[in-house]
């Protein structure tokens, strides 16, 4: 298996469209929790622009309140609330598919979500 390890701001990826099966957003920093809502929503627009159709992404969150775990938490099991709610909304509006909590344990949670082909 090749993997690719790139470290950029997730608003602006230096990556080309369609180049990957899986996307991995490692936010145990609460980096994407911090940010802006529209820093969020371009964080998922560039995630679905870098991955191919089919392809996966996976978030990794640390708790139910904090990081990316607002994101994955809406997105998993209700309906979006408001600010990273958008996140869920957007990832909907381009139509990922199977969005599902994969594990929480030992104080990381894992949240998947297909892009369609």
């Amino acid at each position: 298996m090749l993997v690719e390890i790139e470290i950029a701001s997730p608003t602006a990826l230096p990556l080309e469209d369609g180049t990957f099966d899986l996307a991995v957003v490692d936010d145990t920093a609460d980096f994407i929790g911090d940010m802006r809502p529209e820093g969020e929503v371009a964080t998922i627009r560039e995630i679905d622009r870098i991955l191919r159709p089919g392809g996966r992404v996976v978030f990794i969150g640390t708790s139910p309140a904090r990081g990316a775990w607002p994101v994955v938490h809406t997105l998993a099991e209700r309906p979006a609330p408001s600010g990273l709610g958008q996140a869920s909304a957007l990832l909907k509006a381009d139509g990922f598919l199977s969005v599902r909590q994969l594990a929480d344990r030992d104080g990381l949670v894992f949240v998947e979500a297909i892009k369609p082909r």
